[in-house]
């Protein structure tokens, strides 16, 4: 039988999957520089953000088509993330108040109008 996870220990499994050995990876391999200090620079170039977030969105997508398909082998597959990679994560459940929900809505409309525009 499947353990209970939290949404937040489920959420991380899912950005660990989606991040780890991906992109990301070229990304931050290789030495630092004191330039990475200065906020005024980019770290990462428009070009990669796209690739990064191209990427990213297709492994969501592969597991969103696993626990519709196959719930059983999604939640193993959660399972191992969670036991093998997320463990010393925050594992808190997300508990919004009433208020922080509609702040949450609302942002969230904002982002979605700000990033359409």
């Amino acid at each position: 039988m499947q353990e209970k996870l939290t949404i937040r220990e489920e959420a991380n499994a899912i950005t660990c999957y989606s991040f780890r050995n991906s992109y990301l990876e070229n990304l931050h391999a290789g030495n630092s520089s004191s330039l990475l200090k200065n906020d005024g620079l980019s770290r990462i170039t428009d070009a990669e953000m796209k690739k990064l977030m191209i990427e990213a969105s297709g492994r969501v997508a592969r597991l969103i088509k696993l626990k519709e398909v196959d719930p059983d082998s999604y939640w193993e597959l959660i399972s191992r993330y969670t036991k093998g990679f997320t463990r010393n994560w925050v594992k808190n459940d997300v508990d919004l108040s009433l208020q922080e929900k509609e702040q949450l809505a609302r942002d969230m409309v904002t982002d979605l109008y700000r990033d359409t525009n």
